[in-house]
């Protein structure tokens, strides 16, 4: 009994993991994802080129599009601790959050299986992200006035194109040039 009470109050008190592989996708297609990112040795679609080749011959003839709403909440905070009380290379003290926090990363691939040993595919991946500051924590930096939004924008298109081909039924080889 007191181990179900032990597991009960365990359960009851889990958080969340939120975690995040950077600017990059912890899967590449809606079912590597559905994985936790697992996809290299077990092709589910074609998009799966992505991250071994190798898989588009098991593939077929096909198309598969998806897409992901990357959501992430970024901020910073600036002390006020410079020693300096002529200062003009300072952020305005205080916490800032970001503006942007969810956008959209799609993702296609395509598979022509030439013949039964060997097929070639076009597979593109989007990663990245950004954000928005308002412009009163850069008022006053270096001296000037910060007259619009400042942030970053930072997207990656990978277009791979792989080529796959079945050397027995359980062994194939692919490349892919990005």
């Amino acid at each position: 009994m007191k181990k179900y009470v032990l597991f009960s109050c365990l359960l009851a008190f889990c958080l969340n993991a939120h975690a995040i592989n950077g600017f990059f996708n912890h899967g590449v297609g809606t079912k590597s994802k559905g994985m936790a990112g697992a996809g290299v040795a077990l092709a589910e679609d074609a998009i799966s080129g992505a991250l071994n080749p190798a898989n588009m011959v098991h593939q077929g003839t096909r198309m598969d599009i998806g897409a992901s709403l990357f959501h992430v909440e970024r901020g910073f905070t600036a002390n006020d601790d410079t020693t300096d009380a002529n200062a003009t290379g300072q952020i305005n003290p205080g916490n800032y959050e970001s503006r942007m926090e969810t956008f959209l990363l799609p993702q296609f691939g395509f598979n022509y299986q030439i013949d039964d040993k060997s097929s070639i595919g076009v597979v593109t991946v989007l990663g990245g992200g950004n954000s928005k500051y308002s412009s009163s924590a850069f008022d006053g930096f270096l001296g000037k006035t910060a007259s619009e939004t400042v942030g970053t924008d930072f997207f990656q298109l990978y277009v791979h194109v792989p080529y796959s081909r079945r050397i027995t039924d359980k062994f194939s080889v692919g490349v892919a040039p990005i």
